[in-house]
């Protein structure tokens, strides 16, 4: 509204979830009405900018260019083929990344964007300049009832709680090997025995 001629990307799972996401912009505008084309939602300004919501494939994702902003709503349930199918669009307007999401575990991009300060750095310096991170937990969140938070503690097991309404990165269950050994067993720096 304020950014005239911007596009702005919006990508989900589903094409509901996109839906859903689409509706609460326009409501959230005061648009009067939302399109949608060929599996694409659209939210179109008068001063030129558009917001287009479209479901997570990687098939489907590519042929934007000049985004100014790419949300990828419920990130830890994509897979990361499609996030760096994704991550081209930003390479001409140095776009802006948003990643929401709760976490499913200690694996994907998501978990990796969050939890490796050196992602993204540039000549390789260390930094953790290249992401705010902002984490609201349900406690954070006034809108949830304290009593419901109870009854979900005593309903679900203490690592589907942390990780759905604490936003913790879970150790990922059923690994044979826990995540950061797997990690820290792809370096560089080894050289092969018949180097």
């Amino acid at each position: 509204m304020l950014q005239p001629a911007s596009t702005i990307v919006v990508t989900a799972p589903t094409k509901q979830q996109i839906r859903e996401f689409i509706r609460k912009v326009r409501d959230f505008a005061c648009v009067a009405s939302a399109s949608s084309r060929g599996g694409r939602f659209f939210v179109e300004f008068k001063n030129g900018s558009r917001i287009i919501g479209i479901a997570a494939n990687e098939d489907n994702v590519r042929g934007f260019s000049a985004v100014t902003l790419l949300i990828i709503d419920e990130a830890s349930r994509f897979k990361d083929e499609v996030y760096f199918a994704l991550l081209p669009m930003l390479a001409v307007s140095n776009g802006a990344l948003w990643l929401l999401s709760t976490p499913k575990g200690q694996r994907g991009f998501f978990h990796a964007e969050w939890a490796d300060a050196t992602n993204g750095a540039i000549d390789g310096t260390l930094s953790t300049d290249n992401w705010v991170k902002i984490r609201v937990t349900a406690h954070d969140c006034e809108r949830i009832e304290k009593k419901f938070l109870q009854l979900q503690k005593i309903r679900l097991d203490e690592r589907r709680f942390a990780q759905e309404y604490e936003c913790t990165f879970v150790d990922t269950k059923h690994n044979i090997f826990h995540p950061e050994a797997t990690r820290n067993a792809f370096r560089d720096d080894i050289k092969p025995f018949d180097a």
